[in-house]
C-alpha cells in the first residue's frame, strides 16, 4: 500500500482491465427491493438486507449509517452508472472501502468490508465493471470491525464529503433508494 491523502487510508494495487480473473461485466444475481426504507430481509442485487440504517447497539455506537447485504466473501461488486473512485483503501473500523462518486446520479456511495479493491484512487469505472470484491469475514484485513460476511454501504450527496457523523463514520442518509445502483455479482 502507499498513502494517500485521506488520513490513514491507503490505495490498493490494481488488477489490469484485461486480467480473466475480474470480470469484465457484472450483472446481478437476482431483483432488487425497491424502498425509501430496506429492512432485514429485503433485497439488493439478489441478496439479502442482514441490518438495515437506523438504531443499532455496536461496539462503537448505537445508530448504524449504512445498510449491510448479506454476501459470500468474494462477491463482485460494481455500480448500474459510471462512477470515479473518490478514495480506496484500508481506513480504521471500514477496513478496505471504495468511495465512489457517481455523476449522473449525483451520490457519492461507499462500499466497506471488502476482502479486494480492483481500482485506484482516480479511476473513471464504466458502469457494470467489478470494483471491488465483498468481505467482511472476521479477522481478514479488509474486514474492519466486521464479525462476518457481508457489504457495508453508505451514501452522501457532497461528492468528497465522506464519514459526516463527526467521528469519520457513517452516511448523511439512509441509503435505501440509492442501492438501485449496486450490482452484486458471483
Amino acid at each position: 500500500f502507499k498513502d494517500i491523502d485521506f488520513g490513514t487510508m491507503a490505495t490498493s494495487s490494481s488488477a489490469s482491465p484485461g486480467d480473466v480473473s475480474i470480470p469484465a461485466q457484472v450483472t446481478p444475481v437476482g431483483p432488487t427491493t425497491t424502498s425509501q426504507n430496506l429492512k432485514v430481509g429485503d433485497m439488493v442485487s439478489g441478496f439479502a438486507v442482514g441490518s438495515p440504517y437506523g438504531p443499532r447497539q455496536m461496539k462503537h455506537s448505537d445508530f448504524h449509517a449504512g445498510i449491510d447485504i448479506d454476501t459470500p466473501v468474494g462477491t463482485y461488486v460494481g455500480f448500474t452508472e459510471d462512477a470515479e473512485i473518490l478514495y480506496c483503501g484500508l481506513y480504521r473500523g471500514y477496513g478496505y472501502l471504495i468511495d465512489a462518486w457517481l455523476p449522473n446520479a449525483r451520490i457519492q456511495l461507499r462500499l466497506a468490508h471488502l476482502s479486494e479493491i480492483l481500482v485506484n484512487k482516480g479511476d473513471k469505472i464504466p458502469a457494470e465493471t467489478s470494483v471491488g470484491r465483498t468481505g467482511g469475514e472476521e479477522g481478514h484485513p479488509g474486514s474492519g470491525t466486521s464479525t462476518g460476511p457481508h457489504l457495508h454501504l453508505e451514501a452522501d450527496s457532497v461528492r468528497g464529503r465522506a464519514g459526516n457523523r463527526g467521528n469519520g463514520y457513517g452516511g448523511e442518509f439512509d441509503p435505501s433508494p440509492y442501492v438501485k445502483y449496486i450490482i452484486l455479482s458471483r
